[in-house]
């Protein structure tokens, strides 16, 4: 369990045979996980997702949709815990499909240009969406160079700063733009803010590929 602030995470990994190996070295383990608040400022959120731990203890992916969020008062009522891991490990097999899809999946440099400027800047902003696109091009997160700049998402002006752990120097497929979303997820400061932005990642996944 970890605390931050006024929130609490608790997660669970489950065992080595629900990992998805994508043969980089990086194994998803499949976790359940729980957040919630002692002063109210956040709901109870129970979700179960696929989760990438490296360089520390950081999150890096979750793509499971199936979540849970309940209202803590002293009316609150705990669900059907049980039938939530059943139901979520039933899809997880299916997602392990999809990720092992991805990895055959080229995306088209043309393409990839045009979800930046679009649906991912979009969702995320300017800079979230100029440093995916930077990481799916050098390997390398990075700075706006001139924050002033008019020009669009993946033709601004970039200072690389952290060579992303994990990420290959190009993109070669879709579960690669998959983990450079992640990364910039799991640079969001607030927890909740990074579950929210995480499960975002399918939806955008889906514009991507669509």
């Amino acid at each position: 369990m970890s605390v931050y602030g006024s929130k609490m995470a608790l997660t669970l990994t489950l065992p080595k045979e629900f990992d998805f190996d994508p043969g980089d070295g990086h194994v998803l383990k499949l976790s359940f996980h729980s957040l919630n608040s002692v002063d109210g400022s956040c709901r109870l959120r129970i979700m179960l997702g696929w989760f990438r731990f490296i360089c520390g203890n950081g999150l890096v992916v979750g793509t499971a949709q199936l979540t849970q969020r309940f209202t803590h008062n002293e009316f609150l009522e705990l669900p059907d815990l049980c039938g939530i891991l059943a139901a979520g490990l039933k899809s997880a097999e299916d997602e392990k499909q999809c990720l092992a899809r991805w990895l055959n999946l080229r995306i088209d440099e043309n393409r990839l240009a045009e979800w930046t400027d679009g649906p991912l800047r979009e969702e995320w902003g300017p800079l979230a969406a100029a440093r995916v696109y930077l990481i799916c091009q050098t390997g390398h997160d990075g700075r706006f160079a001139r924050p002033s700049e008019r020009e669009s998402a993946h033709r601004k002006s970039m200072i690389q700063t952290l060579c992303v752990p994990g990420a290959p120097q190009k993109a070669k497929n879709a579960y690669h733009v998959s983990q450079a979303l992640a990364w910039v997820v799991r640079s969001r400061n607030d927890l909740q803010d990074q579950l929210e932005w995480m499960l975002m990642i399918p939806r955008l996944m889906k514009t991507l590929l669509s």
